[in-house]
């Protein structure tokens, strides 16, 4: 868990620094870092919760909404609305297009420009960590997915009892 942990933050610290230091490809397009910074952080929530939404709306196929209703009525409100008719099909559908559209974006935020530098790291350490774009698969996949699946997984009704879910 430590070397994890580790590499996260230094990846956060590498991505966060290229970007505040206009070196990413947000700057190309002439995004203003603290936009960029706030657009990466959004997606990233966004993000993790319709990665751990799915989870938590698929477990919870079998359990009857009235059983959710008492303690978690938002969680209620997102069961009733996935589960009624063929919208879960279509909400895992249409959750995998708007996966691949905040991927997108959020590397177009957070991506690394050519020949970028960052905090005088040593050369080998810039291409892997960001010419490779390793940093930011490291911060979307240990933020924006694999936690929240597994926060998903163990907390279905807590997960997504929130407007957040409801409207994603």
């Amino acid at each position: 868990y430590i070397y994890s942990l580790v590499l996260l933050i230094f990846s956060v610290i590498v991505v966060m620094a290229a970007l505040f230091t206009n070196q990413t490809a947000a700057a190309e397009f002439n995004i203003p870092a603290a936009g960029a910074f706030f657009v990466f952080w959004f997606l990233i929530l966004w993000l993790a919760q319709i990665e751990g939404g799915q989870g938590a709306l698929v477990g919870l196929q079998s359990v009857p909404s009235y059983e959710i209703a008492n303690n978690h009525p938002i969680s209620a409100k997102c069961t009733n609305l996935a589960h009624k008719g063929d919208n879960m099909e279509r909400f895992i559908v249409g959750r995998q297009f708007l996966v691949v559209l905040i991927v997108f974006v959020m590397h177009m935020m957070g991506s690394a420009s050519k020949g970028a530098s960052v905090l005088g790291l040593p050369e080998a350490v810039t291409s892997l960590f960001l010419e490779s774009g390793l940093a930011l698969i490291l911060v979307t996949i240990m933020l924006g997915q694999l936690t929240a699946q597994i926060n998903a997984a163990n907390c279905m009704m807590d997960f997504i009892n929130n407007y957040f879910m409801l409207f994603s």
